[in-house]
């Protein structure tokens, strides 16, 4: 990791896509009415501070694309166009320190109004979670030990 890249940057792709994504859904009448303004304008001033820097990136383009697109659940944004987006940002955090230094204190401004956060291992929502698993899977946030599907086998034989 160079001098200027911020920890996290895949956080604020998120962001990002997250932004272009309640953008397109408030502009078609389809947002929620609980949306927390708060946290729209701290996901606006970091999405125009990235817009801004990476100012005619095909990367910046293409996920405006991608998260743009109609989709009630959540922004879809390929992998590769994720993975684009940060090594965009990874090269201008590297390239001006100011820069990366700005985009941290927006990521972490966006986290503090989102009001949620996880660590190590955990999982953090400020909405919904759906966990659904069918046809004989398994559907979990988070495993600690074995799983067993169908009927379990039996207990270790005592001495």
């Amino acid at each position: 990791m160079g001098v200027g890249v911020i920890p996290g940057i895949e956080v604020v792709v998120g962001y990002l896509a997250t932004w272009v994504w309640r953008r397109a859904r408030h502009a078609g009448g389809r947002i929620e009415e609980k949306v927390d303004a708060a946290v729209d304008a701290k996901l606006g001033k970091l999405y125009d501070t990235v817009a801004g820097k990476l100012a005619g990136d095909p990367a910046l383009g293409r996920l405006e694309s991608e998260a743009g697109q109609d989709s009630d659940v959540q922004p879809q944004v390929s992998e590769r166009t994720r993975d684009r987006v940060r090594l965009a940002l990874e090269d201008a955090t590297e390239a001006d320190p100011a820069f990366a230094a700005q985009l941290a204190e927006l990521a972490a401004e966006v986290k503090k109004a989102a009001g949620v956060s996880a660590s190590d291992h955990g999982v953090a929502a400020g909405r919904d979670v759906n966990v659904q698993a069918e046809s004989g899977s398994v559907a979990a946030v988070n495993v600690y030990g074995g799983v067993t599907i169908g009927t379990p086998p039996p207990p270790p034989a005592r001495d």
